[in-house]
């Protein structure tokens, strides 16, 4: 773990679910909402998996956890449940965000955040951030979206970044120098930033 400065407290979600574990060891999720609790039969991982939601090279297709929206690695965004094209975004990488209709999308040394409209008649995309990079090539597994959605951890030349997206006037801080670019995602409530292998893996304290 690493400690991370004061100033970059904001980045934890304040409104975060709570996941408890009773003595008969079943795990319960309680909802921001106050809505009932949700039990959870397995928790297969210590951090949220970005695999199916990010596609980084050729011949993939990302898959957005809640809305029957895909894309590929043509940039081409589809409503399954419609099966209709939305239309085309260029990128060299896309990473879905997990619960709201976003999508950060790595193009010619910029990483963009979208909003995908996918009830729009006729503009199906809306550009709401960008931002330069430092960074050759995309590196698959190199981004992860933070639980509730207002962070995205992303890595480049310079080490492990931070952009609080939705923020008017946020810069991507850098909290983590290292020449390691693969990030895992970050825990189930926000506080931790997984990044490397399991070999040499480094769990970053966000508070």
């Amino acid at each position: 773990s690493r400690y991370i400065p004061r100033e970059n407290y904001r980045y934890y979600p304040l409104f975060a679910p709570l996941l408890i574990t009773t003595q008969t060891n079943s795990n319960y999720l309680f909802p921001v909402d106050r809505g009932s609790p949700i039990l959870l039969e397995t928790i297969n991982s210590q951090f949220l998996p970005i695999e199916q939601s990010a596609c980084w090279k050729i011949d993939c297709t990302a898959i957005s956890l809640t809305y029957t929206l895909t894309i590929n690695h043509l940039g081409k965004i589809w409503d399954v449940y419609k099966s209709n094209l939305l239309g085309h975004l260029n990128g060299d990488a896309f990473l879905l965000s997990p619960w709201a209709p976003f999508v950060a999308v790595w193009w010619e040394s910029k990483i963009q955040i979208f909003r995908i409209n996918p009830t729009a008649s006729d503009e199906a995309f809306t550009l709401i951030s960008e931002k330069p990079i430092s960074i050759g090539s995309v590196i698959p597994n190199s981004a992860a979206w933070s639980p509730n959605e207002n962070i995205i951890a992303f890595s480049d030349d310079r080490g492990i970044m931070l952009w609080d997206v939705f923020t008017e006037g946020s810069e991507p801080v850098l909290i983590y120098e290292t020449d390691t670019k693969t990030i895992q995602g970050f825990s189930p409530l926000g506080r931790f930033l997984v990044i490397g292998d399991d070999e040499n893996g480094v769990s970053i304290d966000l508070i």
